[in-house]
């Protein structure tokens, strides 16, 4: 009776876990509401409508909190506390920073929660990250073709998320997720192809940087563990892009209306991806931005300037750690670098397939800085949290593994069951 409850709860959270981080990973409800108005709730009643579902799962379940969880948590209460108190930066144009930092805030617990335990973790992180890639993708590809639709930036894909960078890095970091759960090996390349898609269509260096590096950590990790997975993800890599080549007219896909070339910034950035030109880093001025903050940085480092500062309107570093410095003082930027070595480090001891999704969790602090207001990149922080925190690699949950799942570790004490089987042992 017990197990049949606790698979009950499973599923539930499961699908609550789906409605959550592929709405809002997407920008599906912020469209829906705030462009075609057919939503009929605001999205952030709709997180909390859902996090409200999960209360009484989490009571029973007890989520995983460890210190780099309560170290984000931290830092967006006190980000919050930054614009209540202090009465400073909260509204900048129509940008609500407030708002942002709550719903960050209440979407971050909301997965702590979907954490309880090792099996919902588990089945939780690849089926939102699975989802999510395959849906911002999907949309990326449509909008290639149909420039505009969306997308902020003319000639670049960009999904319901309106922003190609930020399109991008969700698709990455929820790949690097995926990939360190240790998928079947003809997922995993379904996902890696998919993903290299997603990303070309948004035209973002940066993004197409990170995704060559979670690529080549996943295959050093195979190559480890079994050279003969290794020629097992060729084999289905090579078979899905022969089928790819068969069905689909690449060259018009890839040539669609979005890359007309009519524009210099599509077209530049299209030679840098296909290796026809350098990448220049001072780009569109990203290293005098940098450079603009840190001196800001020097003019104020014990408080900032307040929530929202580096958000595009006063500054705009286009590096996260720069821009929590200069928003918090140092006291922000500090909860966010012991948050980040304590996820790292955690990582590294308990079990280093996880790196795999640290890889775009670090990278992309250089690119960009609103990282704290992307779903994806918080869903990832917390899942590999959560991972990270099982007690050793029999305690986590195996992706490909077969037979029935016992308890172990924390999970046995909870009454949880998990599969005893290591990660990235062979299926």
């Amino acid at each position: 009776m017990l197990n049949n409850q606790i698979r009950i709860g499973q599923v539930a959270a499961v699908i609550l876990a789906v409605l959550l981080v592929v709405p809002y990973a997407t920008g599906a409800l912020d469209h829906l509401f705030f462009v075609e108005g057919l939503f009929p709730i605001r999205p952030r009643n709709y997180l909390l409508g859902i996090v409200a579902l999960l209360a009484l799962y989490a009571l029973a379940n007890r989520p995983r909190i460890n210190l780099c969880i309560l170290a984000l948590l931290s830092l967006f209460v006190l980000r919050i506390a930054d614009t209540l108190l202090l009465h400073r930066v909260a509204n900048l144009d129509e940008s609500n920073m407030l708002s942002s930092e709550e719903a960050a805030l209440v979407y971050s617990v909301g997965i702590v929660f979907l954490c309880g335990n090792g099996a919902t973790l588990r089945y939780s992180a690849l089926l939102c990250g699975i989802f999510t890639i395959l849906v911002c993708c999907v949309i990326n590809g449509w909008e290639w073709h149909n420039p505009g639709f969306f997308s902020t930036v003319e000639g670049r894909s960009a999904g319901m998320l309106e922003n190609p960078t930020t399109s991008s890095l969700v698709i990455v970091a929820l790949l690097g997720v995926v990939l360190a759960l240790a998928p079947p090996l003809w997922l995993a390349a379904g996902l890696i192809c998919a993903s290299g898609l997603g990303v070309y269509f948004t035209l973002s260096r940066g993004g197409a940087i990170t995704w060559l590096l979670v690529v080549a950590a996943y295959l050093a990790f195979i190559a480890k563990s079994n050279l003969r997975r290794l020629v097992g993800f060729a084999f289905w890599l090579a078979l899905i892009v022969v089928l790819v080549l068969k069905v689909v007219d690449v060259g018009n896909a890839l040539g669609g209306s979005g890359s007309s070339g009519s524009m210099e910034d599509v077209s530049t950035r299209e030679k840098v991806l296909f290796g026809q030109e350098e990448m220049d880093a001072n780009d569109n001025g990203r290293v005098d931005l940098l450079m603009e903050g840190l001196k800001a940085i020097q003019q104020e480092p014990i408080l900032g300037y307040g929530t929202g500062a580096s958000f595009h309107h006063i500054y705009n570093p286009h590096n996260e750690f720069i821009g929590v410095w200069l928003d918090n003082g140092i006291l922000g930027a500090a909860l966010y670098a012991f948050g980040l070595c304590l996820l790292v480090g955690n990582c590294l001891v308990r079990n280093k397939a996880l790196l795999i999704g640290c890889i775009p969790i670090i990278v992309e602090i250089t690119a960009s800085q609103t990282l704290l207001e992307d779903k994806g990149y918080l869903f990832a922080w917390v899942v590999l949290a959560g991972m990270a925190q099982l007690r050793t690699e029999a305690d986590l949950p195996a992706v490909c593994g077969a037979g029935r799942l016992e308890p172990s570790g924390d999970d046995a004490r909870r009454g949880t069951p998990t599969a005893p089987a290591p990660i990235y042992r062979s299926c």
